[in-house]
């Protein structure tokens, strides 16, 4: 799993957005107390956040920068800072991640997240391009 967080930072380096399965708040492995009695366990994965920034240092990413959609507003983070070690706590253990990766990377490529009603857009600009 370390491995796939570099891999995160060299897509972004490119200029390419990452979608990755996180756990919803980062919360893997809190426990949550159910009204019969019993526990549930957050697990790793099942939430999809798109990184669009990461900071690495000696080659090793330190923090990503991402956007975590949700419909409960505490969770709704636009901007988010994560740490190394808050990723991958919560990162799906099965590796999930969407790279958005094309031809178009060897044009500039520039991109903007847009949200509108907890639904994340996203605008490619692309210049010097010719369609043949």
């Amino acid at each position: 799993m370390g491995d796939d967080i570099e891999k995160i930072a060299k897509h972004i380096q490119s200029k390419e957005l990452v979608i990755a399965s996180v756990t919803v708040g980062f919360e893997a492995g809190k426990e949550y107390k159910l009204e019969d009695g019993s526990s549930y366990i957050m697990p790793k994965g099942g939430h999809l956040v798109v990184i669009y920034g990461v900071d690495v240092n000696d080659g090793k990413v330190g923090q990503l920068l991402l956007h975590h959609p949700s419909s409960e507003e505490d969770y709704e983070w636009q901007n988010r800072i994560v740490s190394r070690e808050e990723f991958l706590n919560s990162f799906s253990s099965k590796g999930n991640i969407i790279y958005f990766i094309s031809e178009l990377s060897k044009y500039q490529v520039n991109y903007v997240i847009l949200i509108k009603d907890n639904i994340t857009l996203i605008k490619f600009f692309i210049n010097n391009l010719k369609i043949i």
